[in-house]
């Protein structure tokens, strides 16, 4: 026998769907599914503590470099004084007097060639 759903409701009235009258609950597929993302993550931790303390033992104790570290030779400007003087007073022998010239503007931040006189400038 063939039911028409539809007419019947109509007749009685309903308001309600076939399937509100069941209770469904719902249980998760996988149960162990939030202590495994907890594991993950303890793992993730765990790492990444790990290599911070590989990095850290690795670049050394930042005292003892900072003791061993020579401070670079500092020079005033004195009124005169050029660039190309500076470096052809202070470069290594031999090495090229442009190569220190760019090597001297670079540690001071200079973006030209022009420099003042009192002026004070770190040797590379």
């Amino acid at each position: 026998m063939i039911v028409n759903r539809s007419a019947e409701c109509s007749r009685l009235d309903c308001t309600s769907s076939y399937s509100s009258n069941r209770t469904s609950v719902r249980r998760s597929p996988r149960p162990y599914t939030g202590k495994i993302r907890l594991a993950v993550l303890a793992a993730a931790m765990i790492v990444c503590f790990v290599l911070g303390a590989f990095v850290h033992a690795w670049t050394g104790n930042d005292e003892v470099q900072a003791a061993n570290a020579q401070p670079n030779e500092q020079i005033v400007v004195l009124p005169g004084d050029t660039l190309w003087n500076i470096a052809e007073e202070h470069a290594p022998r031999g090495s090229n007097i442009r190569q220190y010239i760019q090597k001297l503007k670079r540690v001071n931040g200079l973006d030209g060639s022009s420099i003042q006189a009192g002026q004070i400038l770190i040797l590379p």
